[in-house]
Order: structure tokens, then sequence, then C-alpha cells
């Protein structure tokens, strides 16, 4: 059986005075996009991979641990095993 493809969407708080840097750091982790939350203290970060354990790993050794992220709390979770309802 595959891995399912699976999202985390995340909010995380960053440092305000390096606001670009950090966003550049996050993108450049693979399966990693951020997005704007209208604050110039918080982003939004998606998490895309396949199996839960890679996603989780990402989150916490990988978004949490960039430089200028001051914490990251995931808020959702979309898991595709492709299975049909």
């Amino acid at each position: 059986m595959q891995d399912p493809k699976v999202v985390v969407g995340a909010l995380a708080r960053i440092e305000i005075t390096a606001a670009a840097a950090v966003k550049q750091r996050l993108c450049s982790i693979d399966g990693v996009s951020t997005f704007g939350l209208g604050e110039s203290e918080r982003i939004g970060v998606l998490i895309e991979s396949t199996g839960i354990d890679v996603v989780h790993d990402k989150l916490t050794s990988e978004v949490a641990a960039t430089e200028g992220v001051l914490g990251v709390w995931p808020i959702s979770l979309e898991v595709d095993d492709g299975s049909a309802w």
C-alpha cells in the first residue's frame, strides 16, 4: 500500500524584523510553503508530504527549528489515501 498524501496547515509566529528571510528559509524546505495572514508576526505554513510521520517530523524538526520561527502550531490535517468514500 502506498503512503497517503498528507497536508498540514499550521500557524507560525515569526520574528517581525526578519519576516522576509524567515519566509524564504521556510519555503526552501522541501514540501513547505507559506502564506500571509494579514499580520506581520504570524504566517500560515503548508507542509505536504507522504505519510503522517514524515509531515510530523518536518513540522517538529525542520519548520519549528527554522531560524526566526518563534513557535508553530498545526491547525489542520488532510489525508488523501486515494480511496473513494
